[in-house]
């Protein structure tokens, strides 16, 4: 114990010396937090001090949100809305190695009288042949619990609001193209969400991988940050309202960085408040696979559309003799000879591929789909989407 704790005054007197350290100054201490809220880092300096900062780190409940290298040191943060305890924590790195850190908790909201109620909401979809019956009447229901007949306390027909997740790949992979692939997914994505915030169903939009792991060569800290923020923006939108804004957001996403397709997924069908319709799109072309991102969403009890998004040339490529391929995502290099016969075994393959993600989803219910980026949205989303009752 003495060792450790020579270590730890050591590490408190050699970040003191350094003569920079990190407060945080939102939100305000001794407050509850729900939903998106903006945190603030500021960075201290003794009089005098000129020592640069490298980065400062945020973190909340454990979990990374971002690294930022110059101020303003801002980050839209989504707490969810339930009634917890956050630990928001800003770690500080000078140039020069000495290191400065703060801690922020935030409470839960004081809850002085708790009640229960016993109803339940339940909500009915009637089919007959195919088509749905909406003209049925109260008198036509008859709800049963542990075979005993319950009271119904209020009745009304009419659309029900869900929630519309829309998952939404964003890696390098997606930029290849010619339309490039993540403009026929956003493209696609706007269309969807759209109609959902017509509908006045809540929409969100995961992005993934996010913003800070999809930097490119380039790119800078201000560019970063909007993209983080809209993608903040578009956990949550509910209305029609919200549609220019969910436009915008949409439109500030860039491609870039390696897919974690089946985190994505998971954390998807983890985080959301309620199963409800849930639309992948993507190219499905993550090495690590598919199958347990989209298990994960069937679990989890969601209505599952998998859209893959292929480009023309990775059908159909048009270019022959020899090539050196480089994998965008990985690096990774290949060196092959394409004549005529190597085309028709690359088809093949794609064609497998394709065959075997199909049957994957329809073995759970998933409804599947394979397009080309220079397909049409609109036949897509208002015939096939439609066909199969993933929209109204």
């Amino acid at each position: 114990m003495r060792t450790l704790a020579a270590v730890l005054l050591g590490l408190l007197l050699a970040t003191a010396a350094a003569g920079l350290d990190v407060t945080i100054t939102s939100p305000t201490p001794g407050h509850p937090v729900f939903g998106e809220i903006e945190v603030v880092a500021e960075v201290v300096r003794d009089p005098g001090e000129a020592e640069e900062v490298e980065a400062v780190e945020l973190r909340v409940d454990g979990r990374f949100v971002g690294r930022l290298e110059k101020e303003p040191y801002r980050w839209l943060v989504d707490f969810g809305e339930d009634n917890d305890e956050h630990r928001i924590e800003a770690f500080l790195r000078g140039r020069d190695g000495s290191q400065g850190y703060a801690l922020l908790m935030t409470p839960s909201l004081r809850v002085d009288l708790e009640v229960e109620l016993e109803l339940q909401q339940l909500y009915v979809t009637v089919s007959h042949q195919g088509a749905r019956v909406l003209d049925l009447s109260r008198g036509a229901f008859i709800v049963l619990d542990d075979g005993g007949t319950q009271k119904l306390v209020t009745f009304e027909r009419g659309e029900v609001p869900i929630t519309a997740l829309l998952l939404l790949d964003a890696s390098e992979s997606m930029a290849f193209g010619e339309p490039r692939k993540f403009d026929f997914a956003r493209q696609l994505a706007a269309s969807l969400g759209y109609i959902a915030l017509c509908g006045f169903d809540r929409v969100t939009v995961r992005v993934f991988p996010e913003a800070i792991r999809r930097r490119r060569e380039g790119m800078t800290d201000d560019e970063v940050i909007r993209q983080s923020v809209a993608e903040g923006a578009l956990r949550t939108v509910r209305g029609k309202k919200s549609s220019l804004e969910f436009f915008r957001n949409l439109a500030t996403l860039a491609p870039g960085g390696p897919a974690d397709l089946n985190d994505c997924l998971r954390r998807g069908a983890v985080e959301a408040r309620q199963a409800g319709l849930a639309l992948v799109l993507s190219d499905f072309l993550d090495p690590a696979g598919y199958e347990p991102g989209l298990n994960a969403l069937v679990g989890r009890g969601f209505q599952i559309a998998a859209i893959q998004i292929l480009a023309p040339d990775e059908l159909n490529p048009p270019t022959y003799g020899d090539l050196r391929l480089v994998d965008s995502e990985s690096g990774g290099i290949q060196e092959v000879t394409f004549g005529k016969f190597r085309l028709k075994s690359y088809q093949q393959t794609v064609q497998n591929y394709i065959q075997r993600l199909r049957e994957f989803c329809q073995s759970r219910g998933i409804h599947f789909f394979s397009v080309g980026s220079d397909a049409s949205v609109e036949k897509l989303v208002l015939k096939e989407l439609r066909a199969v009752e993933m929209i109204g």
